[in-house]
C-alpha cells in the first residue's frame, strides 16, 4: 500500500510545478533587471517582437512558402517560415501536399524542369476546393498579433 494516496501525489506534483515555475519566473526577472536595469511589470514589456505584422505582410509570405512549395523547396520553406516566424496550419496542410506532389512529379519525369512541375501544381492548386489559409489573413487589418501590437503601443 502506498504511503501517498494518488491524489497527493497529484497535487506533490503540482506544487514541484508551481514552484519551478516561481524560480523560472525569478531568473527571468533577473535577467532583464540586469539587461535593462529595471524589473519590467506588464506583459507587454516582457516581450519584444518588433514592428507589428499586418494580414497582408502575412499572406504574401504565406504565399510565398506555397510558391517555394511548388518548385519542391522543402528546406526554403522550412527556413522561411523560422526566419519570418509565419506559419499557417490551414497552408500547411497544402504546403505538405504541394512538396509530395513536386518530389514526385520529379522522380517521375526527371527530364522535366522545375518551372514545367511549379506551372501543372499552381493549375493544381488553384482547383482545389476549399481554403488554402487562414480566412482571416484576407480580411484588412491594422495587425493581428496582440503582443505585437501591445509594444507597439508601449
Amino acid at each position: 500500500m502506498p504511503i501517498v494516496s494518488h491524489g497527493s501525489q497529484q497535487k506533490v506534483a503540482l506544487l514541484r510545478s508551481l514552484n519551478l515555475m516561481k524560480v523560472i519566473m525569478n531568473f527571468t526577472r533577473w535577467v532583464l533587471a540586469k539587461s535593462h536595469n529595471s524589473v519590467p511589470t506588464t506583459y507587454c514589456h516582457i516581450i519584444q517582437r518588433g514592428q507589428p505584422r499586418t494580414a497582408a505582410a502575412t499572406h504574401a509570405e504565406i504565399n510565398e512558402q506555397v510558391r517555394m512549395a511548388m518548385r519542391g523547396y522543402s528546406e526554403p520553406v522550412r527556413k522561411l517560415q523560422t526566419s519570418t516566424g509565419t506559419k499557417d496550419k490551414i497552408a500547411q496542410h497544402w504546403i505538405e501536399i504541394l512538396l509530395a506532389k513536386a518530389q514526385k512529379m520529379k522522380v517521375e519525369n526527371p527530364g522535366r524542369s522545375t518551372d514545367e512541375n511549379a506551372e501543372e501544381l499552381a493549375k493544381w492548386y488553384q482547383e482545389q476546393p476549399g481554403d488554402k489559409m487562414n480566412p482571416l489573413l484576407l480580411l484588412e487589418s491594422e495587425t493581428i498579433n496582440y503582443s505585437q501590437y501591445c509594444f507597439a503601443r508601449g
